[in-house]
């Protein structure tokens, strides 16, 4: 009887998800490898066109942390990097995941133990080292100091400031 009990329990839960409880399987990523193309996978997804983000760490130098998990949002790691579809609960998202095994594309419901998640629409981010000034003009936008985050200093467009 408990067993049954927490069967039942388990599709319930599963059911409250709709049709994105399973994964699905998606087209691959046209234009990517056929091989280590979560990077790749990734950087389409957001529209981006920089042959660096191949690689999947390289999401955790560019971009910063996110403040709160969202849509929109990459979950990295070095050597796997996926796209945050929809938040369903903390710690799982539902989550477009190129290269998730098999050299499949799939959008399924995923943990983000082991990741960090980062914001590739936030701010512009310097590493300390190579930073002197508490202001900074980039492409002639004017750029203030609002945090520093382990050695990396964060700015963020000050558009109130005239050039």
């Amino acid at each position: 009887m408990k067993k049954l009990l927490i069967v039942s329990l388990v599709l319930v839960g599963f059911v409250g998800f709709g049709a994105q409880a399973s994964a699905s399987i998606v087209s691959h990523p046209a234009g990517c490898p056929r091989v280590a193309f979560c990077g790749c996978g990734v950087m389409k997804r957001l529209g981006l066109n920089d042959r660096s983000l191949y690689l999947a760490a390289n999401y955790l130098r560019k971009f910063p942390r996110a403040i709160k998990v969202a849509a929109g949002m990459v979950a990295a790691r070095v050597g796997h990097v996926f796209y945050i579809e929809k938040v369903v609960k903390p710690g799982l998202v539902l989550a477009y995941d190129p290269n998730s095994g098999g050299h499949q594309t799939r959008l399924h419901l995923r943990s983000l133990a082991g990741f960090s998640v980062r914001d590739p629409h936030g701010v512009v981010v310097h590493d300390s080292r190579h930073v002197r000034t508490v202001s900074v003009l980039h492409h002639r936008k004017r750029f203030h100091k609002v945090a520093v985050l382990n050695r990396m200093v964060v700015y963020q467009q000050n558009r109130f400031a005239p050039l």
